[in-house]
């Protein structure tokens, strides 16, 4: 078995036939795109995004709450001035 060198781009490839033949599709699999391992920066970065998206929802909720909470208060004083006295 051949060790491959740092940087040298190894690959091989997959095909999937449709019914028939008529249709499918080919993709590469590259086993090494670069000299380093880039997998971890993909880790961080996803579960960082995955992170971020969380806060924001969380956020959006926090302003919903504040909105309905402000429309109530607004929606009560119109109630209470149209009471006669």
């Amino acid at each position: 078995m051949e060790s491959n060198t740092p940087g040298e781009l190894v690959y091989s490839y997959v095909c999937r036939r449709g019914a028939g033949g008529l249709s499918g599709y080919c993709f590469f699999v590259f086993s090494e795109l670069a000299a380093i391992n880039i997998s971890a920066a993909i880790v961080v970065f996803f579960l960082g995004a995955m992170l971020l998206l969380i806060m924001g929802l969380i956020l959006f909720l926090i302003e919903v709450s504040i909105s309905t909470r402000s429309i109530g208060t607004g929606i009560t004083e119109i109630l209470d001035e149209d009471k006669p006295a």
